[in-house]
């Protein structure tokens, strides 16, 4: 029975360093997918902060914008204004030019 037990030895060690192996490559496997998981979830943050700093700008972009069409407007309105002063100077001069003929 010497040799049957010595068997069994010889077979019980080459099963556990069968095993340790196969932890190991299950270990390294899980590692993998850790590592992966982790770059996903660095890329999926950079593009949320990425979005958030996107739509923070677009409020005061979209209130720039507004403020440019009024002062594009109030300049209009000036602009009108003088030219209807110069078309009234020029019709008082005309006028004064007659009268005083």
């Amino acid at each position: 029975m010497g040799k049957f037990m010595d068997a069994i030895v010889v077979e019980d060690e080459n099963t556990g360093k069968g095993a340790s192996r196969e932890l190991q490559m299950k270990e390294s496997e899980i590692s993998e997918k850790v590592s992966g998981l982790e770059k996903k979830i660095h890329y999926a943050k950079r593009k949320r902060l990425e979005y958030e700093q996107k739509r923070n700008m677009e409020s005061p972009i979209g209130k720039l914008r507004a403020s440019l069409e009024s002062l594009e407007n109030e300049l209009k309105e000036i602009q009108k204004k003088e030219h209807d002063t110069k078309l009234a100077a020029g019709q008082l001069q005309g006028l004064y030019g007659r009268v005083e003929c």
